[in-house]
């Protein structure tokens, strides 16, 4: 089907034609638009200045000066015309049929049969407001179709066979005045033109089949579908022995048909139904993917029924790379439509520290708990132990560098995370006791004196309260009371005794 911008008019603005869109007056000349729009107007419908008439379809219609009479109009030669540009251009050898509708203007009494259509490859101009000269492919039968109803429209219709690319179509008469057809006509009072209103402007490819392009079906499950031809056709013979208009086929493959159609003669029309599998168009960019560390991943569209591939990152290869996690899709065109796939690659996150504890340092038989974090699937210690806390026990003295403890665990994920701590194991320093003399020390003394006391530990003083206070054996006194104190070696508490004072 090829259709034209239809004379349906829903225009506003002045009335010259070419404030309809799509069509324009190719010689300048004021061709007009009639609609409702412009009342009160000359070119109101349907009441205008040339008379009265409904539109054949739609709100409105177009009028033209078909003929002009030199000696009354002062013009030597005065036509209007319709242009527009067709949807698409025709097709070489292919037959189309034509129709228009016109009327006569009631105010004029002259009638003129001469009307073609015109359809050229390109636009066609001329000179105001003079005629086009050109041989129009479809001209009316002035002895069977006469142009001079007034009060209904009359069909002007034919066929052409394309001679390949004519994409544009003119309206009008294409004769000189002096050698058109013209009858005058009962009524009205302008003698000088012959002015017609003009609506329902159609064109398409005569061929026997409605929506007869050869068609590709998918499904796995059967069809059916509807061939359908034109109810202005007759004498149909399908290739199924059918003969009625419309028949309903459910299996692939060629069908033709053949009819009269209104104007051109017998046409013959084959439409071809392929039937596919949409399984065989569809594509997998795979499974959503879970990247513990480093992302690298192909995403391919391995089809070769598919094209115009298009990525959401707006390659259009059949692979990519990917090396950041989002969301990737693809569609791709084939003959059971548009295809389409998503894959999600997600980074995950696993944790650095699992182990609760830092490195520390403990004395020789001394006992530390080590503890994971929570969250995790599974536990593997370098100690052989695959519970989230182990206890550990210091037998000897460590190397210098320490004991490293290690931790493998898996995430809810099933990511790797690891950790490790490092234990460094001291032996315990040998304090002599008593370290401190007398443990019972009279007012009359000032300073605690403490013996045995390793070198690098230190002495600590602390009230009963727990506060901290300057070692006497350093100079000043302490009042009555009970004091404690704490001998420290490398961090680690050795001794911790209570002093009383009185």
């Amino acid at each position: 089907m090829v259709a034209l911008n239809s004379l349906k008019i829903q225009a506003y603005g002045f009335c010259l034609i070419d404030n309809c869109n799509g069509w324009y007056s190719p010689n300048l000349a004021t061709s007009d638009l009639m609609n409702p729009f412009h009342t009160p107007s000359p070119c109101s419908v349907p009441n205008n200045y040339f008379g009265y008439q409904l539109p054949k379809i739609g709100l409105g219609y177009a009028a033209i000066i078909t003929w002009n009479n030199p000696s009354i109009s002062g013009f030597p030669e005065y036509k209007e015309y319709l242009s527009t540009k067709l949807i698409k251009r025709l097709i070489i050898n292919r037959q189309y049929y034509f129709s228009c509708w016109v009327s006569l203007a009631d105010t004029y009494i002259i009638a003129c049969n001469n009307f073609g259509a015109y359809f050229s490859t390109d636009s066609i101009f001329g000179l105001y407001p003079q005629n086009l000269n050109y041989t129009s492919q479809l001209s009316n039968d002035i002895v069977n179709n006469q142009l001079t109803d007034k009060n209904n429209w009359t069909q002007f219709k034919g066929c052409i066979t394309s001679n390949g690319d004519e994409e544009f179509l003119t309206l009008g008469n294409f004769l000189q005045s002096n050698v058109s057809d013209t009858i005058q006509v009962i009524g009205g009072n302008h003698n000088y033109a012959s002015h017609y209103y003009i609506d329902d402007v159609s064109l398409y490819e005569v061929r026997g089949l409605n929506n007869n392009e050869d068609t590709a079906i998918c499904s796995n499950a059967g069809f059916s579908k509807t061939l359908k031809v034109d109810t202005a056709y007759h004498n149909v013979h399908w290739n199924t022995g059918d003969t009625a208009h419309e028949i309903i086929v459910t299996t692939a493959g060629k069908y033709w048909v053949t009819s009269i159609s209104p104007c051109c003669g017998t046409v013959t029309d084959t439409i071809t139904i392929n039937l596919r599998n949409p399984n065989a168009y569809k594509f997998n960019l795979g499974n959503d993917v879970l990247y513990c560390n480093s992302i690298s991943k192909q995403l391919s569209i391995i089809n070769p029924n598919l094209h115009n591939i298009v990525w959401n990152t707006n390659d259009t290869i059949p692979s990519i790379n990917i090396t950041q996690p989002g969301k990737y899709w693809a569609t791709a065109q084939s003959e059971c439509g548009l295809q389409t796939d998503t894959i999600i690659i997600t980074k995950a996150t696993i944790p650095n520290n699992i182990i609760l504890q830092t490195d520390t340092t403990i004395y020789v038989g001394d006992t530390i708990i080590i503890t994971a974090i929570d969250g995790l699937e599974q536990y593997e210690w370098s100690t052989g132990e695959f519970s989230q806390s182990i206890k550990y026990n210091s037998v000897i003295t460590s190397p210098a560098s320490g004991e490293v403890i290690s931790l493998l665990a898996y995430t809810q994920d099933g990511c790797i995370a690891t950790d490790s701590i490092t234990i460094k194991t001291i032996a315990k320093p040998v304090v002599e006791l008593p370290v401190i003399y007398p443990t019972i020390i009279h007012k009359s003394k000032e300073k605690l004196v403490f013996k045995n006391i390793p070198d690098g530990a230190t002495v600590s003083i602390y009230n009963s309260l727990g506060q901290g206070l300057p070692n006497p054996s350093q100079g000043g006194a302490l009042a009555e009371g009970v004091y404690y104190y704490v001998v420290s070696y490398e961090g680690v508490e050795v001794v911790r005794k209570l002093v009383v004072l009185e």
